[in-house]
């Protein structure tokens, strides 16, 4: 068997459960146990807690994959195999990625890694050409309503429409997205937006900037970066025409896209996606990021460049 995996797709499809049964399997873990912290012969690294900011840290450090090594310079407990979950592969900044690659190059005896990853382009190259890739598609419509309905039977039809659509056939996403407040997160960004492309609430946007930026709002700022993100991806989609669509988008996406704009979107696409991502790893301001992001929606419903 390889040592090193990578576990692809959508993020909250399962890669991570997917991880945990599969050295369940390996260790020999009973069912009830819970495989990421119960196990001596099991590493699992994930974003650290930061006490003073009361969050989770923005990246996995170097600091924490040393601790790889450590784990595989001792003897396993139970004389087999060791396994470590890296959950996720994306959130390592480049000194760590640079410390696991030269783990990876040289694995320990009887080892396994299992790197969870949801954009793995975003990888090194180097570090990706150490892996054999498993993708998890996408759960199909049927499946993914029929967990809906039973999981959530008192939301209305049009509510599981939207859920459907916007986790794009990921359970987790959409559990996540009715736990966070994520449906009635979607509703207010899509308040914020319906002016478009004729105008756009300014002060609206800096009041729900300042909501998301608050510090006990972390789970739901990481929700509407999920949410803006998917937003953006399906305007691409449509200026190319194709791609389904929650209905309260449907207007939006006629007066917006259209394929000579598929530049210019993915500009702007670009660009957000960056910045989402320096405020995750180089803590740059939420408030100013967000705002700097809705201007740039504005100005290409506009269909002008800042």
């Amino acid at each position: 068997m390889h040592h090193a995996w990578l576990l692809c797709g959508r993020r909250g499809i399962g890669k991570a459960s997917l991880a945990r049964d599969f050295i369940g399997h390996l260790l020999d873990i009973p069912g009830g146990e819970d495989a990421a912290f119960a196990h001596p012969d099991l590493l699992v690294l994930e974003r650290e807690w930061d006490d003073k900011r009361k969050r989770h840290k923005s990246f996995i450090s170097v600091e924490n994959v040393r601790r790889v090594s450590d784990f595989f310079s001792k003897s396993a407990a139970r004389d087999g195999w060791r396994a470590c979950i890296i959950d996720s592969a994306d959130e390592m900044n480049l000194n760590a990625a640079n410390a696991l690659l030269k783990i990876l190059e040289e694995p320990p005896r009887q080892s396994l890694f299992l790197l969870v990853s949801h954009q793995p382009e975003r990888l090194l190259p180097t570090l990706l050409s150490r892996c054999r890739r498993l993708r998890l598609s996408p759960l199909g419509r049927d499946e993914m309503l029929g967990l809906l309905r039973q999981n959530y039977p008192d939301l209305t039809a049009e509510q599981h429409e939207t859920l459907l659509l916007l986790s794009e056939g990921s359970p987790g996403r959409a559990f996540a997205l009715v736990e966070n407040g994520g449906l009635e997160l979607y509703a207010d960004m899509m308040s914020l937006f319906e002016g478009l492309p004729d105008r756009f609430d300014m002060s609206a946007a800096h009041a729900f900037a300042d909501r998301l930026s608050a510090l006990d709002q972390e789970k739901l700022y990481r929700e509407f970066m999920e949410l803006l993100r998917g937003f953006l991806e399906r305007f691409i989609r449509a200026s190319a025409g194709g791609g389904a669509f929650p209905a309260g988008e449907a207007r939006l996406l006629e007066h917006l896209a259209s394929d000579c704009m598929i530049d210019l979107w993915i500009g702007v696409w670009e660009k957000i996606d960056g910045w989402l991502d320096g405020v995750e790893r180089l803590q740059m301001n939420r408030k100013q990021t967000l705002l700097l992001a809705f201007a740039q929606i504005e100005a290409a419903a506009q269909k002008r460049e800042i």
